[in-house]
């Protein structure tokens, strides 16, 4: 890199053009990560965490996310209040045992590296006897699918059940910031899932959890999230928005894979929240090679057997994350940041290998870093909460800019042509000439 290039400027910020503050990137705390993370040997378990958390050698990972009971990156299918039989509205049998064993110590050695790392929580699933059938077909009956019961008795213990959840982690010494009531509740899955009209969901949130947060002293916001299906979760999103009494309550929205542009609903579109001024959170990073698509993008043809956890994902997910914080978006999170070379995860009924940020060889106990994981590191290392995006231009790279609390200026580059580009970065006040590989990335702090 040269200071004091000479020639004209190919990619120019410009500090006066200001868009929304980001918060930080993150990802999500899935079981399956720290049960291979456990295989590694102890020099490499720490340098895994490092290269997700630690400011200066690492991703600098700012949000956490938690699941409430089994993900379907979980090791086994489970709820913190399963009965043998009937009911349990006043949450005698709450337990996080099953937390304990690959949550909590996951979670744990994350915040021993930053101990400001924003922790949030959404269940897949309600415990079992809180829904109604038909269950997916195929898969775990109980677990896999339903409905969510729409009785005042269910819906009661459900709000006592999240906010005992938010007060056992505090007794670990782990402060829940953020709840948001269910995971994508448009879908029916293989995996623990769990379906809402907009209407109860909306209900949910004014009638009962609300007022549950208040009389329990839980300090956790309610977000209406996670949505991620433009159709349905946009109906979501919108009995929500449409309701004032609602809205009161809600302190931010969680938006996921399609929701940022296009469909019949989409977040960009929605003056209720762009309006709102409320906070926009990713809350998850698209897994990669999709089994309904022959081809996927940059990453090639569906792999049945492997996640490909290749150099088309990793551009994929820059044009991802790139085309989130385009629209507005707040802060970012990955999906799976630590899996297995296979990639699978709880689904029987649809195999579908997904991509990770860092992956796990168990027989050769080796851990390596993907492409995707350095895109998000092109990001996360160097642009600090409380940052403004700010505004560029390029004659031939795609380019982003922030500028920092601190006043440094942080410009994120791909040139995706074939050949090396020979760069003018004009930022800051000064001037810097450098060349980005060919199919490459940089990142240039001024």
């Amino acid at each position: 890199m040269t200071a004091g290039a000479t020639g004209s400027a190919t990619v120019t910020v410009n500090a006066s053009t200001t868009y929304q503050t980001i918060t930080g990137f993150g990802g999500a705390f899935n079981e399956k990560g720290w049960q291979y993370l456990q295989m590694l040997p102890a020099t490499m378990q720490t340098a895994g965490l490092q290269a997700l958390f630690d400011a200066t050698d690492g991703a600098n990972f700012q949000y956490g996310r938690i699941p409430i009971g089994s993900s379907d990156y979980a090791v086994a299918r489970y709820t913190d209040d399963e009965v043998s039989s009937g009911t349990d509205y006043t949450m005698a049998q709450f337990s996080i045992t099953e937390d304990q064993k690959y949550l909590i110590p996951f979670i744990k050695a994350a915040v021993a590296i930053n101990p400001k790392i924003h922790l949030w929580g959404s269940p897949w699933t309600p415990p079992t006897w809180m829904k109604n059938g038909p269950y997916y077909a195929g898969a775990t009956a109980g677990y896999d699918g339903g409905s969510m019961k729409t009785d005042t008795q269910t819906l009661q213990a459900f709000a006592l059940y999240l906010a005992k959840w938010v007060l056992a982690y505090s007794q670990e010494s782990l402060n829940i910031e953020v709840i948001m009531p269910q995971n994508e509740p448009s879908y029916a899955q293989g995996y623990p899932s769990c379906t809402w009209t907009g209407a109860l969901y909306n209900q949910f949130i004014r009638d009962y959890l609300g007022p549950t947060f208040t009389s329990q002293s839980v300090s956790a916001q309610i977000f209406n999230g996670t949505m991620s299906q433009n159709t349905g979760d946009g109906s979501v999103v919108a009995a929500v928005t449409a309701d004032s009494n609602t809205m009161k309550l809600i302190k931010g929205f969680g938006m996921q894979w399609t929701m940022q542009s296009g469909g019949s609903w989409n977040f960009s579109a929605s003056s209720a929240m762009t309006g709102s001024g409320l906070p926009i959170w990713e809350t998850e990073h698209q897994a990669g090679n999709y089994p309904w698509n022959s081809t996927n993008g940059n990453e090639g043809a569906f792999n049945k057997t492997q996640a490909p956890n290749n150099y088309g994902y990793g551009v994929d997910s820059w044009g991802l994350i790139t085309d989130w914080l385009k629209v507005g978006a707040n802060s970012y999170s990955a999906w799976n940041m630590i899996l297995d070379t296979a990639g699978l995860g709880l689904d029987n009924t649809r195999a579908w290998p997904q991509d990770a940020l860092l992956v796990v060889d168990t027989n050769a106990k080796t851990l390596t870093a993907t492409a995707a994981y350095y895109v998000f590191r092109h990001f996360s290392q160097y642009i600090q909460p409380g940052a403004k995006r700010i505004g560029t231009t390029s004659s031939s790279l795609d380019t982003m800019a922030f500028k920092n609390p601190d006043g440094s200026v942080v410009t994120v580059m791909h040139n995706s042509g074939g050949s090396a580009a020979q760069t003018v970065l004009s930022a800051n006040g000064s001037t810097v000439g450098f060349s980005v590989p060919a199919n490459g990335f940089a990142t240039v702090v001024n």
